[in-house]
């Protein structure tokens, strides 16, 4: 039968017409009105087959089908709760929610830090605290020369394998007045059978200003390091954190030890996982 393309009308119909009650003649008129009203199904451009149903061949292309369909402009859905694992269409905006890429740290102790064995800061240390209050472990960087310590740790695999930076923990050994420390960082990347006589990449460097009296100083973050060597997933990096010292552009000014409690590696990753 013909798609119509104009509205159909119950002018004239037999309430006996096809043995149908009028009530259902008009609701028949009534969802055909309303399927002509749809534009893109209208127009009369789909006909029904002998079974009463719209050949797959007459749809027009504007209509999305249930099946592999093509949608256009900017379609929505619902967006899954955070962790949902299933078959459910995924919005942006879950997927924004569920993306673990980007940055990420690693916490270092200054106990988990080995003095270098030339121009070495001093061994592990701590400020004993009072009762019920903690010990603060630190390693002890003199006022001149450039001081370092170093450790070595197999990135994760999501590494994006780019620079690193390095923020500082740290406090004064004494006085009030006000002075800066340079920390900075470098490092070397290791891969399977690689010589370990490699050398560092460039270092960066951050300015860091002291508390007053031993009071906890948290630096910002070094500038970018290359790493040196060929960065490859699941290397091992070498990396040594120093007190420049005898920096004089910028300048360390501090004339007592700076007094290193921790050091944050801030990396970036590529992958979710580890996997």
């Amino acid at each position: 039968m013909p798609w119509p393309t104009t509205p159909v009308t119950t002018t004239g119909m037999d309430a006996d017409a096809d043995n149908l009650p009028r009530s259902d003649i008009l609701d028949l008129a009534t969802k055909f009105n309303q399927l002509i009203a749809m534009r893109g199904v209208a127009d009369g451009v789909c006909d029904l087959d002998g079974s009463g149903l719209v050949p797959v061949a007459r749809i027009p292309a504007a209509i999305a089908r249930l099946a592999s369909p093509s949608l256009s402009g900017t379609p929505t859905a619902p967006t899954a709760a955070a962790g949902t694992n299933t078959i459910q269409v995924a919005t942006t905006a879950f997927v924004r929610a569920n993306d673990t890429r980007g940055k990420h740290d690693i916490p270092l102790p200054a106990g988990s830090l080995r003095p270098r064995d030339n121009n070495g800061c001093a061994p592990l240390s701590a400020t004993s605290g009072a009762t019920g209050q903690p010990d603060v472990p630190y390693l002890a960087f003199a006022a001149t020369p450039a001081q370092y310590a170093g450790i070595a740790i197999r990135m994760p695999k999501g590494w994006d394998r780019g620079n690193v930076t390095a923020s500082f923990q740290w406090r004064r050994a004494s006085g009030t007045s006000a002075a800066n420390v340079i920390w900075g960082m470098r490092a070397v990347a290791v891969s399977n059978g690689d010589s370990p006589a490699a050398a560092f990449g460039s270092a960066a460097v951050v300015t860091a200003a002291a508390e007053l009296n031993a009071d906890f100083a948290l630096s910002g973050e070094t500038g970018p390091c290359t790493i040196g060597g060929s960065p490859a997933a699941g290397d091992l990096v070498f990396f040594e954190f120093f007190r420049d010292a005898d920096s004089t552009s910028p300048a360390d000014t501090l004339t007592v030890d700076a007094w290193l409690t921790g050091v944050t590696l801030h990396y970036t990753t590529e992958a979710n996982t580890d996997a």
